[in-house]
């Protein structure tokens, strides 16, 4: 795929929201109603390509900083049971209701390694029991330090080029080099070996799995891209 970049159709866009549609469909397939809340997506867009029959069972709570961008939010959501949207910071919320799917795509490399920790923990509250959260994002190769950090997020950098629009490589490793400073900025990709540990922790159990966008280009581990199933044990 090397002399076929696809700089502009987004593919993995596409690959990745047919990704969570299918895992979705197929745990609520037997269900007569469930719960999903969606973190970080002001467009709801992660949950478009979701069939009318499983979108007409589905309660929906969508959960952002900032309030839902229109009319992509109304055109992703039109057709659920019910549907609310909560412009807050997901580390503050609480509810009473249990969620049997939290869905979370490109929302990780926002976070700092303690705020990772903090979230999936967050998420364990939020479950109902054997509930499900599904995380899709970018990941370097791995790493235990800065210095394998950065070297990690150069190969990175320059492999991505060749599909999509990528930042600089300096503007990337800036951001790269405060990975662990709380701003909600991108660029803190961390390595699933590293996320394994922290996850294996908390009352959870963990498969990791790649996209499908991930198995069209022909180096997946520098392609970074996985889907993240946490079940409550």
């Amino acid at each position: 795929m090397a002399g076929n970049p696809m700089m502009l159709d987004k593919f993995f866009d596409v690959c990745t929201r047919n990704d969570i549609a299918e895992i979705v469909e197929t745990y609520c397939n037997d269900l007569q109603e469930c719960s999903i809340l969606l973190v970080g997506s002001p467009n709801a867009w992660e949950l478009k390509d979701i069939s009318s029959n499983s979108k007409r069972k589905i309660n929906l709570t969508c959960l952002d900083l900032s309030n839902p961008f229109e009319p992509e939010f109304s055109e992703c959501t039109s057709e659920y049971k019910t549907k609310n949207f909560i412009t807050q910071n997901i580390f503050h919320y609480n509810s009473q209701n249990k969620f049997d799917i939290i869905i979370n795509r490109w929302f990780l490399h926002h976070l700092t390694h303690k705020n990772k920790t903090d979230f999936f923990s967050k998420c364990s509250t939020l479950l109902s029991d054997h509930g499900l959260v599904i995380s899709v994002d970018y990941f370097f190769t791995e790493f235990s330090n800065l210095d394998e950090r950065i070297a990690a997020a150069t190969k990175y950098n320059h492999y991505r080029s060749q599909y999509s629009p990528e930042p600089s490589l300096e503007k990337f490793l800036n951001r790269v080099r405060s990975a662990e400073t709380e701003d909600f900025r991108g660029g803190k990709m961390d390595c699933i070996k590293n996320l394994k540990f922290m996850l294996d922790s908390l009352n959870l159990s963990t498969q990791y799995q790649y996209t499908s966008d991930s198995l069209q280009v022909e180096n997946p581990d520098l392609w970074g891209h996985y889907i993240i199933l946490n079940y409550k044990k």
